[in-house]
C-alpha cells in the first residue's frame, strides 16, 4: 500500500473513531488540560501525526467531538488549525465567530485565525462580530483588506464604533478617526489611555507615550506629510511652497521641528520625507542642518538624499564640509553605483547636489569630483546634472562637453576641463565666511582625517587623503601644521594632500619643512609635492626664492630618490634664466649618473624651456622605453608637464607599441626643430 493510501485510510479511521467513540482520542482530550506543558505536549503529538489535518478538521466540524472539549481545548484546536495549516476550516471558524453560545475567548481565537488565513468570504461574519469582538474582528478585517473588508468593518462598527474599530477604520483610510481617538485621551484613566496609545500605534506605525499632547503632535505631522505626499503633484508642490514661506517668515513655532521629525523618521511616506527636506531648504531652516546631513548619508533612500543635498546647499555650513567630501569620494556609494551606464532601474544623481552644497559653503575643491564624474561611465542624466553644477562653479563654462556625444569627444572635453582646473581652482573666489558657525566642527573633523593618514589601513588613508584634498583650502593651516607631525605617515600624507589640491600656498611651508626633515622618504615626498605646489604658474611666473633655494639645496641630498624629486621640482619652480645651469651641473656629478636622474633632469630642462636641441628629449625618450612601467610613467609625466602631449603613448604598453608611438612623436618634434 502506498504512503498516500495509508494516510487516507488513517484519516478515514480517525474520522470514524471521533464520530462513534464516546471519548476523544487521547491527544485531543489532552488539549483541555489546565497544565500549559501538557497542552503543549498534546499539540506537538497531534502535529506529529500523519493524519493531523483531517483529525483537526473533523474535530472542529463534528458537533459531538467539539462538545467534548472545553474552552481551553477549543482554543488550542483553533490555533492548531492555523499553525498546522489545516485546509478547509474557514467555514468552521466563521461558525465559531458567529455563535452567540460559544465562549468569548474561543470566538476571539477564531477571529484571529481568520485574520491569518481569511478571505473575502469571511468578511461578513467578521463584520457581524465587531461589536462583540471589537479588536480581534477589526484586526482580522484589516488583515484581509480591500473594499469589502472596509465596508464590513463600517457596517459592523455602526453609529458608535468601538475604539478598536475606529483604529481599524483609520488604518483603512478614514483619517477622521484619528482625531476622534486622540480626543478620547481627555478624561481617560491610565488603563484606557494605554489602550488608546496601543491601538494608535497599531494604526499609525508610530509608538508614542499614552499622552494626548504627544498624539496631537503626531496628528499635526501626519497632516503635513499628507499635504507633501499628495497624489496630485501640483497640490503637493503648492503645499511645499506655502509651507516654505511660513517657515521663512518664522511665524510658526512648530513647523521646523515637525518637518525635521518627518524627514528623520523612515516610517513616514518617502515622498513626504523628501519634500520635508525641500521645504527646510527653501525656508532657510538652518536648525535643520544636522538632520539634513544625516539624511544625505549613503544607504538612505536616493530621493531623500537628493532633496537633502539640495537643501544643504541653502542651509549648510562649514561643519558639513568634511562629511560631504567623504561621501563624494566613497567608492561604495549606492546611488553612484546605480548611476553607472548599463545599470537598470531608477537612480538619483545625488553627487551634484552635494557638490553644490560644498561650493556654496565656500569649498572650491568640491569641483574636483565633478571632473571625475564627467570622465566616468555614468548615465546621461548624471552627466547633465554634473555639467549644470560645473557651469555654476565656472561661471558658465562647459568646455564643449556634451553628455550624449561620443566617448572620444567627452574625453577631450574632460581634458580641457582638467586643464582649466589646474589653475582655475585658485581663481574661483570661493571661501567660507569668517563668521561661519561651523568652523570649530570643521577643524575637529579635519584633525580626525589627518590622524587617519597615520593609520596602517591603506583604504582608510586613501579616503582621508581624497577627503582632505577637497577641503584643502579652509584646512590649509592644519595641513601645514601636519607637515611637522611626529608621525612620518601623517607628514607624508599631508604633503600628498597639498600636492593633490595643487595649493601654491603650501609651497613655502613645504620648502621650510624640507630643510629640517630627517627622513629621506619624507624629503622625497615633500619635493614631489613642491613639483606641483611650487610651480611657477601658481605665482604668476616666478616661484618664491625660498622655494627655489630649498629645491636647489635638495639636489645635494644624500638620497638618490630625493635628488630625482628635486630635479623634477626645479623644473616646475626654477628660474629659466638660472636653473638650467644648476641642472646641467647636477647631471654631470658621478652620483647622478643613473638613467632615472638623467631623465628627470632632462624633463626639468624641457619644462624650463631648454629645448633648442633634441638632446634632452633623447634622454627622456630612452626612459619612456624603459621596461619598468613606473619609471616610464614618471618620464611621461615630465614631458607632459613640459607641454608635450604624447597622445597615443601608453607607458604600460608592450615595447613595440611604445616604439611605434614615439616614432610618430619623434618625427613631429624633429620636423619642428628643422
Amino acid at each position: 500500500m502506498s504512503r498516500i493510501a495509508s494516510i487516507a485510510l488513517a484519516a478515514v479511521l480517525a474520522v470514524g473513531a471521533i464520530a462513534s467513540a464516546e471519548d476523544l482520542p487521547a491527544e485531543l482530550a489532552a488539549l483541555d488540560s489546565a497544565d500549559d506543558a501538557a497542552r503543549a505536549a498534546a499539540v506537538a503529538a497531534l502535529r506529529a501525526r500523519d493524519d493531523c489535518a483531517p483529525l483537526v478538521r473533523q474535530a472542529m466540524e463534528d458537533a459531538e467531538a467539539w462538545a467534548q472539549l472545553g474552552p481551553r481545548g477549543r482554543q488550542a484546536l483553533v490555533r492548531l488549525s492555523v499553525s498546522a495549516d489545516v485546509p478547509f476550516v474557514n467555514a468552521s471558524l466563521r461558525a465559531i465567530v458567529r455563535s452567540d453560545s460559544e465562549d468569548t475567548g474561543v470566538r476571539r481565537s477564531a477571529a484571529e485565525a481568520l485574520g491569518e488565513r481569511g478571505t473575502i468570504a469571511d468578511v461578513s461574519a467578521l463584520g457581524d462580530a465587531v461589536q462583540v469582538l471589537p479588536e480581534a474582528a477589526t484586526r482580522a478585517l484589516v488583515s484581509i483588506g480591500g473594499r469589502s473588508a472596509r465596508r464590513a468593518l463600517e457596517r459592523g462598527a455602526g453609529d458608535s464604533p468601538p475604539v478598536a474599530a475606529r483604529a481599524g477604520l483609520a488604518l483603512m483610510g478614514d483619517a477622521t478617526q484619528f482625531e476622534i481617538l486622540v480626543d478620547k485621551f481627555a478624561g481617560a484613566d491610565a488603563e484606557a489611555a494605554a489602550d488608546l496609545a496601543r491601538l494608535l500605534t497599531w494604526a499609525t506605525g508610530h509608538e508614542l507615550p499614552a499622552e494626548r499632547r504627544a498624539w496631537e503632535t503626531h496628528l499635526r505631522r501626519r497632516n503635513l506629510a499628507t499635504q507633501l505626499a499628495h497624489d496630485d503633484l501640483r497640490t503637493a508642490q503648492t503645499a511645499a511652497h506655502e509651507l516654505s514661506a511660513v517657515l521663512a517668515s518664522k511665524t510658526s513655532s512648530s513647523l521646523e521641528s515637525d518637518l525635521i521629525a518627518i524627514l528623520s523618521d523612515e516610517r513616514w511616506p518617502l515622498f513626504a520625507r523628501g519634500k520635508s527636506a525641500l521645504v527646510l531648504g527653501l525656508g532657510n531652516a538652518r536648525g535643520a542642518k544636522d538632520a539634513l546631513l544625516h539624511a544625505v548619508r549613503n544607504g538612505e533612500e536616493g530621493s531623500v538624499r537628493l532633496y537633502a543635498a539640495e537643501a544643504l546647499a541653502r542651509v549648510g555650513d562649514l561643519s558639513c564640509a568634511v562629511p560631504l567630501a567623504y561621501l563624494l569620494i566613497h567608492d561604495e556609494d549606492r546611488d553612484r553605483i546605480q548611476a553607472r551606464r548599463g545599470q537598470q532601474g531608477e537612480y538619483f544623481p545625488v553627487d551634484p547636489g552635494m557638490v553644490r552644497a560644498l561650493l556654496r559653503i565656500g569649498v572650491p575643491g568640491a569641483a574636483d569630483p565633478l571632473l571625475d564624474l564627467l570622465a566616468g561611465t555614468y548615465r546621461t542624466r548624471m552627466h547633465r546634472d554634473v555639467l549644470r553644477t560645473l557651469r555654476e562653479a565656472t561661471g558658465g563654462e562647459d568646455f564643449g562637453y556634451e553628455a550624449d556625444s561620443a566617448v572620444a569627444d567627452r574625453e577631450a572635453a574632460v581634458a580641457r576641463a582638467r586643464g582649466w582646473w589646474a589653475e582655475g581652482r585658485r581663481v574661483m573666489g570661493l571661501s567660507p565666511r569668517a563668521a561661519d558657525p561651523g568652523w570649530d566642527s570643521f577643524r575637529k573633523a579635519v584633525d580626525e582625517q589627518i590622524a587617519t593618514l597615520g593609520t596602517f589601513k591603506f583604504l582608510h588613508q586613501l579616503r582621508a587623503k581624497k577627503t582632505l584634498i577637497i577641503v584643502a583650502e579652509p584646512a590649509l593651516p592644519q595641513l601645514v601644521a601636519a607637515l611637522s607631525h611626529d608621525d612620518l605617515h601623517v607628514r607624508m600624507g599631508a604633503a600628498e594632500v597639498l600636492r593633490g589640491a595643487r595649493l601654491g600656498e603650501g609651497a613655502e611651508p613645504l620648502a621650510e619643512r624640507l630643510g629640517t626633515e630627517t627622513n629621506p622618504v619624507a624629503r622625497s615626498r615633500f619635493l614631489w609635492a613642491l613639483s606641483v605646489c611650487g610651480r611657477r604658474e601658481a605665482f604668476g611666473g616666478t616661484a618664491p626664492e625660498s622655494v627655489r633655494v630649498a629645491v636647489r639645496t635638495a639636489l645635494q641630498d644624500a638620497a638618490l630618490d630625493a635628488r630625482i624629486a628635486a630635479a623634477r621640482a626645479l623644473g616646475a619652480a626654477g628660474d629659466p634664466a638660472v636653473d638650467p645651469a644648476v641642472l646641467e651641473a647636477a647631471k654631470g656629478r658621478s652620483e647622478n649618473a643613473v638613467a632615472a636622474f638623467q631623465s628627470a633632469a632632462a624633463g626639468a630642462l624641457l619644462r624650463l624651456g631648454v629645448a633648442s636641441s633634441l638632446d634632452a628629449w633623447d634622454v627622456v625618450r630612452t626612459e619612456l622605453l624603459c621596461d619598468d612601467a613606473a619609471r616610464a610613467a614618471d618620464a611621461l609625466g615630465d614631458v607632459r608637464a613640459a607641454g608635450y602631449p604624447l597622445i597615443g603613448f601608453d607607458p604600460a604598453a608592450p615595447r613595440a607599441e611604445r616604439e611605434a608611438a614615439l616614432a610618430e612623436i619623434d618625427a613631429v618634434l624633429r620636423a619642428e626643430q628643422e
